[in-house]
């Protein structure tokens, strides 16, 4: 890979990270989540208990537009580039047509876990309150979720665990008991 100049985004910067989520949504036609490519990760890390299947089932009925997914998608991740552009690096679990959603709550879970140190369930809960914000809430809305931004959380949470990406059995576990 070339060497890339710039910086890393900088905090506080989210609408000009969300614009480059809007850039990645596909013209594909929406379709079943059981369609996308992170769904037998999901379902293995929800199908060991009751509140994940619970989850599962409501997962089940909703379609989404694929987009182009990042898998890691966070601040540390951007270059602005000299001319003012962004790029994103570290591809390697990425996917040209992957569920919507998944990096737009990595970009702030991992924020608010890495960087300000929330506790895992404070995380969560700020979270869901940034993603209820209407610009965020307009990208989850076009890209299926509607207003289950909690859902899209979950579904966050236990594709990393599936996957294997990242342990988060215990703060699922947590979430599921949350009412979404």
């Amino acid at each position: 890979m070339p060497y890339v100049k710039g910086l890393p985004l900088a905090p506080r910067r989210t609408p000009e990270a969300l614009a480059l989520l809007d850039s990645w949504i596909t013209d594909a036609a929406a379709r079943p989540i059981q369609d996308f490519p992170e769904w037998l990760a999901i379902h293995a890390a929800l199908t060991s208990s009751a509140s994940g299947q619970q989850a599962l089932a409501k997962l089940e009925n909703l379609r989404f537009q694929p987009v182009i997914r990042h898998g890691d998608f966070a601040r540390w991740n951007l270059i602005r580039q000299n001319d003012g552009s962004l790029i994103a690096l570290d591809w390697e679990w990425g996917h040209p047509a992957g569920l919507p959603g998944l990096d737009l709550v990595h970009y702030f879970l991992q924020d608010a876990r890495l960087v300000e140190r929330m506790e895992p369930s404070e995380a969560v809960r700020h979270t869901c309150k940034l993603l209820e914000q209407p610009l965020y809430r307009n990208h989850l809305n076009k890209t299926g979720w509607g207003g289950k931004a909690l859902l899209a959380v979950i579904t966050s949470l236990a594709w990393k665990q599936g996957a294997g990406h990242q342990e988060n059995k215990e703060i699922m576990e947590e979430v599921l008991n949350f009412e979404f």
